[in-house]
């Protein structure tokens, strides 16, 4: 197990500074230089591989009862936006990790499945008709 000095979010169990999937990379630090510390080494074994940062694509956030500074910071050689949420694998984190925003984008995302199907759901058509019509547009 890592040092608890190492950078990231402390955890009894130790401390976590970055989680990745596939492409998508988030880095988690209590200071700004604790991410420079953890970008700079990151960027460079990117590089060796043949992978770079896409700058349009990266972004930064302070997550905190408060907010965030909002201005475009400096990491590395890159100039990073400020964003008060994004998306990570299918689901929006915000600065304030609040739910709301969450909540609200997958109620849309089911209203915009479900519209289409308001009218056979209201007609007289059997619950069955009504399943499957259900099951071919939303599916499980």
């Amino acid at each position: 197990m890592e040092s608890l000095n190492s950078p990231g979010a402390r955890f009894d169990t130790g401390n976590i500074g970055l989680l990745a999937y596939a492409d998508d990379v988030v880095m988690i630090a209590e200071n700004m230089d604790e991410i420079n510390e953890m970008f700079t080494p990151f960027q460079n074994t990117a590089g060796q591989a043949g992978l770079v940062c896409n700058e349009s694509r990266t972004a930064i956030m302070k997550m905190s009862r408060e907010g965030g500074n909002r201005g475009n910071m400096q990491v590395g050689t890159l100039n990073m936006q400020y964003k008060d949420k994004f998306k990570y694998l299918g689901a929006f984190v915000t600065e304030r990790n609040e739910m709301d925003t969450e909540i609200n984008e997958r109620t849309a995302a089911g209203n915009i499945c479900y519209h289409p199907l308001s009218t056979i759901m209201r007609s007289r058509k059997g619950k069955k008709t009504k399943m499957r019509t259900y099951n071919i547009v939303i599916g499980h």
